[in-house]
């Protein structure tokens, strides 16, 4: 969750640090370990590391 949040890039000033994202499970097993595979694929599929403050731009 926190690289996902840094990935994502939505910083929160009052708590100094990037806002978790809802992944977008099911909340069961099977479906909780495909969302997180597909984040990784998302994250793993960006050529140019960035740095977090830049995140994904949303």
């Amino acid at each position: 969750m926190e690289q996902y949040a840094a990935f994502y890039g939505a910083w929160h000033p009052y708590w100094g640090s990037y806002t978790w994202q809802p992944l977008g499970g099911g909340h069961r097993a099977l479906d909780d370990c495909q969302t997180v595979t597909t984040r990784l694929e998302e994250m793993a599929a960006y050529p140019n590391p960035f740095t977090p403050a830049e995140g994904m731009g949303r």
